[in-house]
């Protein structure tokens, strides 16, 4: 048998040191860091701890001092086990350990009856290798601060569980101890100073309470030169107005909170659940203690950051997600006076633009947010909500109390069958995206039973189908759940064991739901009849008439609280102090002792009441004709608060309190607001519903109804044309003034292109411009111009659309998009040195300041137009210029692509697949631009000669295309794949889709396709010996990039050409594309002419060699096998 090794005890809070076999050992500066890293960290390899501790010396040199302190700590024994990795033996018995284990077992981890551990060990209060300083060692010393730094945090949010818990039992003078020691932590503390004086009144003892406050002042005053806050002020003022020791509305007795009971088989599902990294969902009736249940779990866990919807809040798109975007930014603003904050700004430009559609304030800088018209736009906000979330979510956690448990924390969605749907689906895509998965945050949600919407129910079972999720239908508690819980309630009352009969009764006549039991029991506290047998309680109200108990409960607080009650109610989410001391005419400080009275009854926590079962029930106690009136007066003060008020309402809120009030014409103004808000947030149901609503609930003669009409036009405009064409329709014939006559006949006019009626289209845009001269500024004209431009073009009556939109940019000249329009236009044309020149000439003053920043896709644009023209060395400089507005990974895809677009041309392969590869993750969930991935993947193994990998990358591209419906690039991608199958002289699929090719450049006139689609028809002809033919199509290709000055594409015609010509022209065709593309550096152009050159001339066989070599350089290994190598002699 071994012998027995003693046990070592390591004490590393305070000054650091060993107690072995009874004697104390006090550690030097270096075997104590050896023992503290190795001890908390676990297992570690030497080189690390080497490099942290000996950091200005050579590795062999650290290894050998580590060897060293190692060996000299072996004479208290084997403390340090292991090799190559250290850890502590298993002997010895670190204070740190103890203090994390208990720590982590604090109260309130765990369902009623868990144990508690002791915290009071001496051990507990001392600095982490006190008195140690490890400056010359920077990395070990941040290490060890960060260490201290969680050390402190544990210890504080020990000191206040156990605050609590003394408070919750009734142990006034241990929570005074305790809460004595936290103000020594930090004695700059207001929540510890508030404690201390509410602990002092709840012990009678009210000047002990005001010297603690004039203590607070004194130290705030003398340390930070600052007041107490408001909320220590307001409870000082209290205690003062206080008459006698009791101090109503700052209990005696704290406030008590019911023990979770009988949920043990609910508490380990759930565990199991969130073990599995499922997310987990509670449901259930009212009051059946979903919300409790979850949050204890997720609490014991770690930190918790709580969503909670309230009633109407799914009138309003995006308001549960806006409200936690706003919770998140003050946690980041906290934490940053705090000095937790990592980053001095956390989120890139293009997140706050991105996520400004949430929050106007985060982004005031031009250009501003434009309307989420398009899936793609609605895409890119997502991505910006989620980079928001996924950036302050951690932060907004770690800085939660409790934090110092450990793990990621988690996110709990709280009465969710009021969430709004359009944050319903915004949190569906952030669940969905790598960045969230990575976080580690565990989710949990609780809804009402029956009253979730289809749709989510559906989500939330394929989400159990999938394992992604666990549901659990909360049950009423079993007749011992209610027996534990009415004997902790009556344990305040009067200690003894509970009538058995009592608890069968209740269980009866409650059907176990928690609510009813304690609402049942607090009834029968007030009037006096606490019975013991069963028969009595008959004449109680059943389930159904909980309301009842209820009244009896709020008619229970003073006149005053049951008023802040009802004032509460009828306000709903948007209640607050500022709001309830206007409605009941009084100043903030009146308020201090009503709000204390509903909380200590336990109505009210905070501005919310304590369930909304209450708050229903106070909202009833409401005769309708009072209602109606406080109804009114909640909207005037919400209606004052200006937009930048923090606590502004959301208009569909504002719109229903006027609605409650029976003002529904002052309610229409506002159902108009929310439909535009609605609408720029792309929820164009939503809009709809609203701008009905105003329709319906204003006077016809009123401009909002006009405006309603508009505005349900607009929102129609996608869904339902014919709708949409009787609501513009309707605002005409209720003869606007001239403004709203532009804006109707624009609106008109844009309906008809979009449904392809473009005579009426042109007729509407037409009347739009004749009365908006004189009449609308130069800016709002040249939007008309703008909508007649896209009819023409639409049209394809191009020298009409040339005229407009010159006129546009005469009456804006600064306006980046009306340049890009004329340019798209002479893009098409193939007039690409005139957009090229179009382009420059805006840019020379736009960036010189005083006009608004390029946006983000300018020098894109002005790329390709480059590359176009075949000036690649252009290009690629246009498009290597930093941004000049706030881009996001979308907008640097975007430009990754049109870079590996030049890398392509240059013959640069490895480059543009590295570009092509870097953009993909950003643009895979765009359909136009994942087209644009597949047609350049296609198109550089097409010129690399890999053509069955080009054939099924092109057909993808293809596949895109049809799908996309953009007739530019499915020319583009129908023309690369027919080429490929010529060149693997597949005949039977290279003619099929030479059909498709031909039918759609009768359709499609842009030179860049109709040279593209020549080159494959020109080699779909050879294929099948009709060289005559091939020929005229590669004449016809030569012809086309002459005239519009695609100098890439002029190349590769000549070279194509030069197949079919004879000697004298194949070599001066050769020779000219040779020329070409050595000075744009077309690199596989030069080669393939220079090799056909060296066919009769070897006097190219040395360049032609050379460029072999350099296009082999410049593509990844093995990348270019199928390229023929240079000719010989």
């Amino acid at each position: 048998m071994l012998p027995s090794v003693p046990a070592v005890t390591l004490n590393l809070l305070g000054t650091p040191s060993l107690v072995v076999g009874g004697r104390v050992r006090l550690l030097e500066r270096k075997a104590a860091g050896v023992l503290a890293y190795v001890c908390l960290e676990g297992q570690v390899t030497r080189e690390r701890v080497a490099g942290l501790l000996w950091p200005s010396v050579p590795n062999h040199s650290a290894r050998n001092n580590l060897r060293q302190v190692l060996w000299r700590l072996r004479s208290y024994g084997d403390l340090v086990v292991g090799e190559p990795l250290l850890a502590l033996a298993a002997h010895v018995h670190a204070d740190v350990t103890a203090s994390l284990l208990a720590a982590s077992a604090l109260p309130a981890s765990g369902p009623a009856g868990l144990g508690e551990p002791d915290l009071e060990q001496p051990g507990w209060e001392g600095e982490l290798l006190a008195g140690k300083d490890f400056s010359d060692c920077p990395a070990f010393e941040e290490w060890l601060l960060a260490e201290r730094e969680r050390f402190r945090a544990l210890r504080r949010d020990a000191l206040w569980q156990r605050c609590r818990a003394d408070q919750a039992a009734g142990d006034l003078g241990g929570a005074l101890r305790r809460a004595a020691r936290l103000l020594e932590l930090d004695p700059l503390s207001e929540p510890a100073y508030r404690l201390i004086m509410t602990l002092h009144v709840g012990r009678g003892d009210r000047a002990a309470a005001l010297e603690a406050f004039y203590a607070c002042r004194e130290t705030l005053r003398r340390e930070l030169g600052v007041s107490p806050t408001p909320e220590t002020l307001a409870l000082a003022d209290g205690i003062r107005s206080a008459s006698g020791v009791d101090t109503p509305g700052l209990p005696t007795a704290p406030t008590w909170q019911p023990p979770l009971v009988g949920r043990e088989a609910e508490w380990t599902r759930l565990n199991a659940a969130l073990d599995a990294g499922q997310n987990v969902i509670v449901s259930g009736p009212p009051g059946v203690g979903k919300t409790r249940l979850l949050r204890e779990v997720l609490r014991a866990r770690g930190p918790v950051l709580c969503l909670a919807s309230r009633p109407n809040d799914e009138a309003v798109p995006y308001l549960a997600l806006g409200r936690l975007a706003r919770q998140l930014l003050k946690a980041y603003e906290d934490a940053k006076v705090l000095g937790l904050a990592s980053t001095p700004e956390p989120l890139e430009d293009w997140v706050r633009v991105g996520a400004a559609h949430l929050l106007p304030d985060l982004w005031s800088e031009e250009p501003g947010t434009e309307p989420l018209r398009s899936p793609a736009a609605q895409r890119r906000f997502l991505e910006a909500v989620t980079r928001l979330v996924t950036s302050l979510l951690p932060l907004a956690l770690a800085t939660q109390a409790g934090s110092g448990f450990g793990g990621p924390g988690s996110l709990m969605f709280d009465d969710d069958q009021w969430m709004d749907e359009a944050s319903w689906e915004a949190w569906m895509f952030v669940f969905s995206q790598p960045e969230w998965r990575s976080l580690g945050v565990q989710v949990g949600m609780t809804f009402r039973q029956g009253e979730l919407p289809f749709a989510r129910l559906k989500t939330v079972a394929r989400l159990v189908e999938g394992r992604a999720a666990l549901t659990i239908e909360l049950q009423p508690l079993r007749e011992a759940g209610v027996q534990a819980l009415t004997s902790a309630f009556l344990e305040r009352q009067e200690p003894g064991p509970v009538a058995a009969s009592l608890v069968g009764a209740l269980w009866r006549h409650t059907g176990g739901n928690p609510l009813f039991v304690l609402e049942t029991l607090r009834s029968l506290i007030d009037v006096g009849r606490l019975p013991g047998h069963g028969e009595e309680l008959r004449a109680l109200p059943v389930p159904p008439q909980l309301e009842p108990l209820l009244y009896r409960r709020l008619e229970g607080v003073p006149a005053s609280a049951l008023r802040l009650a009802r004032v509460a109610a009828v306000a709903g989410s948007e209640f607050d102090a500022e709001l309830a001391a206007y409605v009941m005419d009084l100043h903030p400080l009146d308020l201090v002792q009503p709000w204390a009275e509903l909380e200590a009854a336990q109505i009210m926590s905070g501005s919310r009441f304590a369930h909304d079962l209450i708050a229903q029930a106070a909202l009833r106690s409401v005769p309708l004709p009072v209602r109606a009136l406080l109804h009114a007066r909640i909207a005037a003060h919400l209606q004052s608060r200006t937009d930048t008020h923090p606590k502004r309402a959301a208009p569909e809120h504002l719109a229903l309190h006027w609605e409650a009030a029976g003002q529904p014409n002052s309610a229409a103004p506002h159902w108009v607001k929310a439909g535009w808000v609605a609408l720029s947030r792309g929820a164009w149901s939503d809009a709809a519903w609203d701008f009905r609503r105003a329709v319906i609930a204003g006077d016809s003669a009123r401009e909002s109804v006009l405006e309603a009409q508009y505005g349900l036009g607009m929102a129609l405009r996608g869904q339902d044309p014919a709708q949409a064409e009787q609501a513009f329709q309707a605002v005409l014939l209720s003869t606007p003034g001239i403004r709203r006559q532009v804006e109707t006949h624009a609106a008109l006019a844009e309906l008809y292109r979009l449904c392809g009626r473009l005579e009426d289209a042109l007729t509407q845009i037409v009347r739009a411009t004749e009365l908006a001269r004189g009449h609308l500024t130069e800016p709002e004209q040249a939007d008309l111009c703008r909508a007649q431009f896209a009819i023409h073009l639409r049209a394809g009556q191009y020298a009409a659309a040339e005229k407009t939109i010159l006129t546009a940019q005469a009456l804006a000249p600064w306006r980046a998009e009306i340049t890009n329009e004329h340019a798209l236009l002479l893009w098409m044309a193939g007039r690409f040195s005139e957009a090229a020149q179009l382009y420059e000439r805006f840019q020379v003053p736009a960036t010189r300041g005083g006009q608004p920043p390029v946006p983000a896709w300018y020098a894109g644009n002005l790329g390709w137009t480059y590359w176009a023209l075949g000036r690649l060395a252009e290009a690629e400089a246009v498009l290597a210029l930093p941004f000049n507005s706030p881009a996001s990974p979308f907008d640097l895809g975007v430009r990754q692509v049109h870079q590996a677009t030049v890398s392509i041309s240059q013959g640069r392969y490895r480059k543009a697949l590295a570009e092509l590869d870097a953009a993909e993750p950003s643009l895979r969930a765009y359909p136009p631009h994942l087209l644009d991935l597949q047609h350049r993947r296609g198109l550089l193994a097409l010129y690399a000669g890999r053509y069955e990998e080009a054939a099924a990358l092109l057909s993808q591209a293809v596949s895109t295309a049809q799908h996309v419906g953009d007739p530019v690039r499915l020319s583009l991608a129908l023309s690369g794949l027919t080429s490929t199958y010529a060149f693997l002289k597949r005949r039977a699929e290279a003619e099929q889709w030479s059909g498709h090719v031909r039918a759609l450049a009768v359709h499609v006139q842009v030179p860049l396709t109709q040279v593209a689609a020549n080159h494959a028809l020109a080699l779909v002809a050879s294929l099948g010996g009709e060289d005559v033919q091939a020929a005229a199509l590669a004449d016809a290709a030569v012809r086309q990039s002459r005239t519009s000055q695609m100098s890439e594409l002029l190349a590769r015609s000549l070279l194509l050409r030069a197949r079919f010509g004879n000697g004298v022209d194949a070599r001066a065709d050769l020779l000219e594309a040779a020329g070409l593309a050595e000075e744009a550096g077309i690199l596989d152009v030069h080669y393939q002419a220079a090799r056909a050159l060296s066919a009769a001339d070897p006097a190219w066989r040395t360049p032609a060699t050379r460029l072999y070599r350099q296009l082999f350089s410049l593509a990844p290994p093995d990348f270019l096998g199928a390229v023929e190598p240079p000719l010989t002699a």
